[in-house]
């Protein structure tokens, strides 16, 4: 089935995008029109990505080495998009790492690399984007957070706490953006089939999760794709501060 060009004539930002759900959510954009601007920690992955985007015939592509710990980083992240296609419409902070186990084992330096990736640099990349957006229509910011932000297991510890920190950053920017028209939403992924995850798809982890998801199975990279293509294109043009729950069923709640 042909999809729908939803995305023609924007720009969107993807962090952390060259695997999982960052390059199926940039396979999906192209797919549906968008320019969009891939990056990661690692130039090889930068160019993988960059190819296979190409060889599908996706050719609105900017591919750029961006650790998204380092301001630096971020900042010529957005001038280089900006350089190359004009505008930013979209902004996805997708960039994430994750530690395992308890909060109180977790030490100093993790706790703040956890933050530094996951949250603080969500909160520098709108910043820096923020001037580009205010010119744009329909511009707004799509967070991927995580069903464990609501719901934590034990072994996912401080990186359930960031993310939970994620929905209250959506919330004030939501509060703070709206009088620029500039929508921010948050999704929040179950455990989806990437590396990421592969801690979470083993043993008695394994059990749990298939346990606790109604559909007993993982997700896939493209379905948090789609969820994200729905709520930064304009159908969604009225759907703000609201997170967006893509999971089996995990974590349901009213």
């Amino acid at each position: 089935m042909a999809l729908r060009k939803r995305f023609e004539n924007k720009v969107v930002v993807i962090t952390g995008s060259t695997e999982g759900i960052g390059f199926a959510t940039a396979q999906r954009i192209a797919a549906e029109g968008g320019s969009v601007s891939v990056s990661s920690r690692h130039q090889e992955k930068v160019d993988k990505a960059i190819q296979l985007l190409r060889d599908q015939g996706y050719t609105n592509t900017l591919g750029r080495v961006c650790d998204v710990s380092k301001e630096d980083d971020i900042k010529d992240l957005i001038q280089a998009t900006v350089d190359k296609f004009g505008a930013i419409d979209v902004l996805v902070c997708n960039a994430a790492v994750a530690f395992g186990g308890p909060v109180i084992k977790t030490s100093s330096s993790v706790w703040d690399k956890t933050f530094s990736v996951n949250l603080k640099s969500a909160f520098t990349l709108t910043k820096e984007v923020l001037p580009y957006l205010k010119q744009r229509d329909g511009s707004n910011i799509v967070l991927i957070s995580s069903i464990l932000g609501h719901s934590p297991m034990p072994v996912t510890g401080v990186y359930s706490v960031s993310k939970t920190a994620m929905f209250g950053l959506m919330l004030a920017l939501t509060k703070e953006l709206g009088r620029y028209k500039i929508r921010v939403n948050a999704i929040a992924p179950g455990v989806i089939a990437t590396k990421m995850s592969l801690g979470l798809r083993q043993g008695s982890n394994e059990d749990w999760v298939m346990r606790e998801t109604p559909l007993r199975r993982y997700g896939q990279p493209e379905e948090i794709a789609s969820a994200v293509a729905y709520v930064s294109s304009d159908e969604a043009a009225y759907v703000n501060g609201s997170t967006i729950v893509v999971g089996g069923g995990l974590g349901s709640r009213l």
